[in-house]
Order: structure tokens, then sequence, then C-alpha cells
């Protein structure tokens, strides 16, 4: 199953509260990136996801590490069992699947 959600600012996050919740849920998620002068960065995605039958919500992850001074494998990626996900990069759009 594919999901696809768009990233909402912080502004429309605060006014969503109000909002009744989809039946069919909804995605939340963040992005967390970071970059050094040495050539190490990682990026973790953190998606949770909420409706009706998951009120308090199921968290999944994702994290990416790239780390030019590791003596094996300089890449690293791992997503929680069951999910992955697709982003640019660019977009304001996430393709989620399980």
């Amino acid at each position: 199953m594919r999901f696809t959600t768009a990233l909402i600012s912080l502004a429309a996050t605060a006014s969503a509260a109000v909002l009744p919740r989809s039946q069919l849920g909804s995605w939340d998620v963040s992005v967390s990136k970071s970059a050094f002068a040495n050539g190490f960065s990682s990026q973790t995605v953190t998606a949770v996801y909420t409706s009706d039958s998951y009120p308090e919500g199921v968290s999944k992850k994702c994290e990416y590490v790239y780390n030019p001074a590791a003596e094996g494998e300089k890449e690293t990626s791992s997503c929680d069992e069951g999910f992955s996900y697709e982003y640019d990069g660019a977009s304001e759009y996430f393709l989620f699947g399980t």
C-alpha cells in the first residue's frame, strides 16, 4: 500500500488541530538533515500515522548516514520493518510504502 502526503508548514499544523481527523487517517512527517565540511551527512525521516483506528499513532523511522571516514561501508541506511519512503529532497511530497 502506498500513501502520498504533503509537508505542512508550522502555521498550518497549529491550525490543523481544530480540524476533524479524516477517516482515512493522516501522516505527520519530519525530516532532519545534517552535513559537515568533512563530508559526513545524515538524514532521518520520522513519520507518524494517525486515524480513528490508530488514535495514538503508529510511528516509523528511516535513517541514512554517509561517513567518508568510516573504515568499512561509508553509506548506511535503515528503516523500521515494513516501512519505506521516497523523497527527492526538493519537493514537498513523500511516497510511503509498506
